[in-house]
């Protein structure tokens, strides 16, 4: 790898493990963080150098935004302003932090709480306007559907907060009455507005963030993938679990894609759709997707030495690799190298 790429990377890398020291030193909320993974993934992707300049930001930004822990940005304290907390943690999404705040005991009501990093331009912007809360401008939405009897409508009340120039950090409060929690939305915004300054990471999380799925490179196979050719990446996919892209010369036609999450573990005894296969001796679905191929691999966890962190049940979930592509041979083959570069 040239000078060039490990410069930048290095930028990148050094910012967020000043980040990462901060917080494995720190408590948050009164939990003392955990430094179990502290250090992961600070080393460049080998795959780097066959990717131009824009693409090898994209990766690095991505690489970020999948280390930040979204949990990290609310103060638990906060919420009991709100109601009483129930849940609070990131261990059963790979991308979002959850909570439920008891408001109405008596009437058994709550509020369901989500925090994420999404990018600009997102649903949520639409018809969206502008409210000042905690001395910063944001977006506020409200998602209503009516219910019957009046207290049986489920509404939402979404806040987005400036995060950086690719990405806005989502505030998502749902009720299930028929009114839109937006004062309750405010008091949960008043309180991450200060710290939106920081970027808290999954790595020592104590809230269950430090997922396989959730820190792990989609693109990490990409250098076996391609066989040292040049890669250019898509410019629509923005998710940082999403990996697009087409090899040397070949057409956009060409594309694939490859993608991590959790799929239920018994999917893949039973599955829905498609039907049983292996790859590399992982259980997996091979299915059509359109006029291409779909190969849904599932892989478990890394033996590479971090403590990963399940997604609910782990008898019942399991982190799977999805890849997309023209024909089932060239899913599956790209399927191999993911699952292997995942794993390794």
């Amino acid at each position: 790898m040239g000078g060039f790429e490990m410069k930048r990377w290095g930028v990148v890398a050094l910012a967020t493990m000043a980040f990462m020291v901060t917080a494995c030193v720190s408590e948050v909320s009164g939990v003392a963080v955990k430094p179990d993974n502290a250090g992961a993934f600070q080393s460049p992707p080998t795959y780097l150098s066959l990717l131009n300049p824009r693409d090898q930001e994209k990766v690095q930004y991505k690489a970020g935004i999948r280390a930040i822990d979204p949990c990290g940005y609310v103060d638990e304290a906060a919420l009991g302003k709100v109601g009483v907390v129930k849940t609070f943690s990131a261990s059963g999404s790979q991308q979002d932090c959850q909570a439920e705040i008891v408001v109405d005991r008596d009437a058994q009501r709550s509020l369901e709480l989500r925090v994420a990093v999404i990018p600009f331009g997102s649903i949520y912007e639409q018809e969206a306007r502008t409210v000042t809360v905690g001395g910063v401008d944001i977006l506020e939405n409200i998602d209503r559907t009516p219910g019957k009897p009046a207290d049986a409508g489920v509404n939402m009340c979404y806040h987005l907060l400036p995060f950086d120039q690719q990405s806005k950090l989502l505030i998502d409060v749902l009720r299930r009455t028929n009114e839109a929690p937006c004062a309750e939305t405010r008091i949960i915004t008043e309180s991450v507005v200060p710290l939106l300054k920081n970027r808290p990471q999954r790595a020592g999380s104590p809230w269950g963030a430090f997922h396989a799925v959730s820190v792990k490179d989609p693109c990490a196979g990409l250098s076996a993938i391609a066989n040292n050719q040049k890669v250019t990446l898509s410019g629509f996919s923005r998710s940082p679990w999403r990996c697009e892209f087409v090899i040397a010369d070949q057409q956009k036609d060409d594309d694939r894609v490859i993608e991590l999450n959790a799929h239920p573990s018994a999917s893949f005894d039973k599955p829905y759709s498609g039907s049983k296969t292996t790859v590399d001796g992982h259980a997996a679905i091979q299915s059509a997707f359109g006029s291409r191929c779909n190969i849904q691999v599932a892989v478990g966890d890394p033996a590479d030495g971090y403590t990963y962190e399940p997604i609910g049940d782990p008898k019942l979930w399991t982190n799977a690799i999805d890849v997309t592509a023209a024909s089932c041979e060239t899913a599956t083959s790209t399927a191999r190298e993911a699952a292997r570069a995942f794993l390794g």
